[in-house]
């Protein structure tokens, strides 16, 4: 069980979504998988759209 004060899906910070910009793209890149990383778009509004802007999609299954 987490405490109020640990960072979680609870409302605490959000540290992976307040990376910039170029190193999430790197993120979605090493998935590699266009599917997969267009999935994350699910995981917060600043993800949306971002897999649209790799350079190299791949498409898998």
């Amino acid at each position: 069980r987490r405490r109020s004060s640990e960072p979680g899906p609870a409302g605490g910070a959000d540290y992976l979504s307040a990376l910039p910009e170029d190193l999430l793209l790197l993120v979605l890149a090493r998935l590699g998988c266009a599917a997969a990383a267009a999935r994350t778009g699910l995981l917060s509004r600043r993800w949306r759209g971002l897999w649209a802007r790799l350079r190299d999609l791949s498409f898998r299954n």
